[in-house]
């Protein structure tokens, strides 16, 4: 498995640094902190795991693309409802209107 700095990460990722920190400290990226001399520097392991990320970010793609059909649907029926409403109350004013 290889393993990438935050820079290299950032880099071949096209993403920048600081994106890259927020999500190695989010944990939503796997990092390893490894001692090399006096220094530790925090490394990303890529490889498998890479993939797997790729994968379930395509998931929720398709789930949004659901949820956006699903909304647009909803909408849709709201706003047959409120037509049939506004009918019914211009209806109910009109016959007031003549009783009074």
């Amino acid at each position: 498995m290889e393993k990438l700095t935050l820079k290299q990460y950032a880099v071949k990722h096209k993403m920048s640094l600081f994106s890259v920190v927020k999500l190695v400290k989010s944990g939503e990226l796997r990092s390893e902190t490894v001692k090399e001399g006096e220094r530790e520097i925090l490394y990303i392991p890529v490889g498998e795991s890479e993939t797997e990320q790729s994968h379930q970010e395509e998931r929720p793609s398709k789930l949004q693309d659901e949820e956006k059909r699903e909304i647009e649907e909803r909408v849709a029926a709201l706003e047959a409802e409120v037509k049939t409403l506004r009918q019914e109350i211009r209806e109910l004013k009109e016959g007031a209107s003549y009783t009074a």
